[in-house]
C-alpha cells in the first residue's frame, strides 16, 4: 500500500524527522500564512488613475455591508447555470440560511 508521507522537513538549515517536530513546523507555517489578517491598503488614489472623473475613494474601497451581500446573493437567478467558478446561486446560499 502506498502512503503519502513527509519523511523529513528542512527548516532554517536543520532537518527534522520526528512527527511532533514536523507537525509543529507545519502548524506554525500555516498559522502564520493563513491566520494573519492583513488590512487592505491601496497605495494609489483613484483620482490619479482616472483624473477626469470626480470620484472619491471612500465608497469604492469601503467594506461591504451585510445588506449589500444579501442583495447580491439573493439577486442571483436560481435557474441560471453556474458561473466561471462552478457555483450558482443555489449552491452558494443554502435555503433558510439568511
Amino acid at each position: 500500500m502506498c502512503r503519502n508521507s513527509i519523511k523529513v522537513l528542512e527548516h532554517e538549515g536543520s532537518e527534522f524527522f520526528s512527527h511532533d517536530s514536523k507537525a509543529t513546523i507545519l502548524h506554525n507555517f500555516y498559522t502564520h500564512l493563513l491566520g494573519t489578517v492583513t488590512p487592505a491598503s491601496w497605495p494609489f488614489s483613484l483620482n490619479s488613475i482616472y483624473p477626469m472623473l470626480a470620484v472619491t475613494d471612500g465608497p469604492l474601497s469601503a467594506p461591504f455591508t451585510r445588506e449589500e451581500i444579501h442583495h447580491a446573493l439573493f439577486g442571483m437567478n436560481l435557474q441560471s447555470s453556474p458561473g466561471p467558478d462552478g457555483f450558482g446561486r443555489f449552491s452558494t446560499v443554502p435555503s433558510g440560511l439568511w
